[in-house]
């Protein structure tokens, strides 16, 4: 159900950037233009997701998922090079948000229980 769900929102992307990339503008704008809201729809969605993906799969596999995705959208940072630069250089200037620290600790805790299933 959840890859259906994404397939169908991946086409629709697509065909809708296809059309005019400035019609996608809005989509992200409303996505991306209120955080608190939109973070805790992921936060839940990410729950959500995450616990309907260990009914079927072992967390190595669901972080072979992800080490798939984040090259796929690597691909795609790669294309806004020199912009993506800018962005990042300004980002490291800046104090990280608390946010990204609980993001990483979210990673650190996946990743040591894929080490730990994978070598104990």
């Amino acid at each position: 159900m959840i890859a259906s769900v994404v397939a169908i929102l991946i086409i629709i992307k697509i065909l809708v950037m296809a059309t005019g990339k400035n019609r996608w503008q809005g989509v992200t704008s409303a996505v991306y233009g209120n955080q608190r809201i939109t973070g805790f729809v992921f936060a839940i969605l990410a729950i959500i997701v995450f616990y309907y993906l260990t009914l079927e799969m072992t967390i190595v596999q669901i972080m072979a998922a992800s080490a798939f995705m984040a090259l796929i959208m690597g691909l795609g940072f790669i294309s806004f090079g020199k912009d993506f630069m800018t962005f990042v250089n300004k980002m490291y200037k800046k104090k990280i948000p608390g946010l990204i620290w609980i993001i990483s600790l979210v990673w650190v805790i996946l990743s040591v229980w894929t080490l730990y299933v994978v070598f104990f």
